[in-house]
């Protein structure tokens, strides 16, 4: 049996999936969060109302959020994934973990505001999708630190 196999470095298998997850969905994010931006700023004409202008304004700063939320989500997942049974970075993982849920929740809320606004139909699925991957990165993380004081048979600092 070769020491390089018995050595290899023990990662923990749902944060690296959570990871994998918060990063795709970042760049899904990302991609829609340019799209409103465009979008909103294509649709801008001088005939617009006040409240019209005020409501593209609110989707433009809306495509924003979305956009730095999915810059995020990919530092955060890449950085988790890549990192996942790593001692030095578990307290980076877990605020990570905790910022992604805020992010999820501040997306609940603006989900829940823009389908008012805009007109289109709630749902479920687009709400379910963050959280989810939230509350797996957060648990992923939970289990990181279990993981990484077991194997190194001490408290992190």
């Amino acid at each position: 049996m070769d020491n390089n196999t018995s050595n290899k470095e023990k990662r923990q298998p749902v944060l690296t999936a959570a990871g994998v997850l918060a990063a795709l969905a970042g760049l899904v994010l990302l991609y829609f969060g340019f799209y409103m931006l465009m979008e909103t700023n294509m649709a801008i004409s001088p005939d617009m109302t006040e409240s019209e202008h005020m409501i593209a304004r609110y989707i433009s700063m809306a495509g924003i959020y979305l956009m730095v939320n999915g810059v995020f989500n990919v530092i955060a997942g890449f950085f988790g994934a890549v990192n996942s049974g790593a001692k030095d970075y578990t307290h980076k993982i877990t605020k990570y973990g905790y910022i992604i849920s805020g992010f999820s929740i501040c997306n609940v809320i603006l989900l829940s505001v823009l389908t008012d606004v805009i007109g289109n139909r709630f749902s479920m699925f687009t709400v379910m999708v963050p959280i989810t991957i939230s509350v797996m990165y957060c648990i992923g993380a939970f289990l990181n630190t279990r993981l990484v004081k077991k194997k190194y048979g001490e408290d992190l600092e």
